[in-house]
């Protein structure tokens, strides 16, 4: 019978060191996993907004397009403000869907961050 009391007490003693570590570890990951998500969830915010910021300048490039065409038919306006609203109505409609863009890039970003990934289609979105 091994009656070592003092490598018992020390491998007792390891044991709990390691086992402190894990829950350390386990700690430290759950904090990072909430960091990641609520990093994502603030860059989805800001997406959110840009889209909706794009959609008001875009409207505005609309209304604007429609006064210079009108303008434009009853000789009041000139060629060049014409012009100047098709390229800024072009560029919002780019600025856009390039706001859109980034908006789903950051859902899926979040979905992965959160482990919910695999479960996209639950939210209607396809990933092929």
């Amino acid at each position: 019978m091994d009656l070592n009391v003092r490598q018992t007490r020390a491998r007792v003693e390891q044991a709990r060191a390691q086992l402190s570590e894990v829950v350390h570890q386990s700690e430290a990951a759950r904090q990072l996993v909430m960091m990641e998500v609520e990093s994502a969830w603030r860059t989805l915010r800001v997406r959110q907004a840009a889209v909706t910021a794009a959609e008001e300048a875009l409207h505005l490039s609309k209304e604007w397009l429609r006064t210079e065409q009108v303008n434009f038919d009853f000789d009041l306006g000139n060629t060049e403000n014409l012009v100047d609203a098709v390229r800024s109505n072009l560029e919002l409609q780019a600025a856009r869907h390039q706001a859109v863009y980034d908006c789903n890039v950051a859902v899926l970003r979040l979905l992965a961050s959160a482990g919910l990934l695999d479960r996209a289609d639950a939210f209607g979105i396809i990933l092929d």
